[in-house]
Parts: structure tokens; C-alpha cells; sequence
């Protein structure tokens, strides 16, 4: 079952996390810090920037290209014949398998180029804040992009993806720094998150019942 399997992996993963952490120099189990140079420090050096605030715009500005190569990419893979077989398959992998198209063949590579993307923006995000944490990884922003700019096009789902990962950090970063919840803002950290999730799903709801109220009034 789809979401057992997700289940088992995700519980299996994190245990190989924990691992892969206690077998660094310092043998830390459950966060590292990122001592080596980065991306970002080397774009520095190249540049000769020095300041904190030239800092985050050199963050800023890498993370900017290097996501917006990966849109491109992404899209332009998505109109291949592989492309468009995993997009098929995700919309109807009944109708995929009677067109003779191998459906676990179509899975396995989606899979592998989501997890990819996952290992890549890692990556990115530990280099950026200096450490890696096993409590770091968060599917929110997903829901947020779609609920702002729909289930349109491909571009239109994979722009909304990366602008809603952005938005949700901004969010989270303006409840810890305002200190909305008071000094226990930092604890409440899962709360937010859910909070969030839980008016990203209930938006398209309240918008699909005042549309529904219009087209009654309109009738009347």
C-alpha cells in the first residue's frame, strides 16, 4: 500500500540518518554541525565579499540560480517521453499500464528524481545555516504553493512548490522572531507547522463553499 510504504521508508531512513550522523568525527546522533567550506563561502571568496549582510545576499542569490536551474530542468525533463509517462502515471496509472508502459519502472524513477531533489536542497539548507538536523525535513510547503497558484501546469506546480517553501520558512521565521507564542515559540515550533497545514487545507474548502453560495444566490 502506497502509504504504508511510505511509512516503512520514512521510519527506516530516519534510523539510517541517525547513523550516518554518529559516524561523523564528532559522533553526534541527532544534529551536525557544518564545519567544512561551503557553496557559499567559495562564491564569497570568488567574489571578495566580507559582511554579514553581503553573506545572506550571496545566500540568497546562490540558492535563487541554483533553483531556478532546477525549475528549467525539471520542466523541460517533465515534457520528455519519460516525463510525461511519470506524469501519466501519477494521474492514472491504470490507463499508463494498459498503454503497455511499465508502471513500476515510471514509479521508481519518479522516486528517484524526488529524492534527489530532497538530498540537493539538504544539502543546500545545511551548508546555509552551518548544521544538519534530523527534524529539519518539513512537506508543508507543497500544500501551500498549490493552494495559492492551483494544480495548472507543470511549470505552474513546480514554481508553486519552490515559492511555497520559501513562503513557509518566512512564516515560521516571523512567528519564532515576533514571538508570537511568547517565550515558548521555539517549543511550539510542531504547533505552527500544524497550524499551518491546517489553514492551507481549509482555504480551497471556504473558497469552494463561497463559490457555491454565489452561484445559489445568483439562481435565486
Amino acid at each position: 500500500h502506497p502509504v504504508l510504504a511510505g511509512i516503512i521508508t520514512m521510519s527506516g531512513l530516519y534510523s539510517i540518518n541517525l547513523v550516518c550522523y554518529s559516524l561523523t568525527d564528532k559522533g553526534q546522533t541527532t544534529n551536525l554541525s557544518y564545519g567544512k567550506v561551503t557553496i557559499f563561502e567559495k562564491v564569497k571568496e570568488t567574489l571578495g565579499i566580507r559582511g554579514m549582510f553581503e553573506t545572506s545576499m550571496v545566500k540568497a542569490g546562490v540558492s535563487f540560480i541554483i533553483a531556478l536551474v532546477v525549475i528549467l530542468l525539471v520542466i523541460w525533463f517533465f515534457k520528455t517521453h519519460l516525463g510525461l509517462c511519470i506524469r501519466a502515471t501519477g494521474d492514472n496509472p491504470d490507463m499508463v499500464r494498459a498503454s503497455s508502459i511499465n508502471v513500476d519502472r515510471t514509479k521508481i524513477v519518479g522516486l528517484m528524481m524526488a529524492n534527489g531533489l530532497i538530498g540537493l536542497s539538504g544539502a543546500l539548507q545545511s551548508q546555509s545555516i552551518s548544521y544538519a538536523d534530523i527534524s529539519l525535513q518539513n512537506g508543508t510547503a507543497v500544500i501551500i504553493g498549490e493552494v495559492i497558484f492551483g494544480k495548472r501546469s507543470v511549470a505552474t506546480g513546480i514554481v508553486s512548490a519552490v515559492i511555497g517553501s520559501v513562503l513557509y520558512k518566512i512564516i515560521v521565521a516571523f512567528v519564532i522572531r515576533q514571538q508570537l507564542f511568547g517565550d515558548m515559540s521555539s517549543n511550539l515550533m510542531k504547533f505552527t507547522c500544524a497550524l499551518i497545514v491546517a489553514i492551507t487545507l481549509a482555504v480551497p474548502a471556504i473558497k469552494e463553499r463561497m463559490a457555491a453560495r454565489k452561484i445559489r444566490k445568483g439562481a435565486m
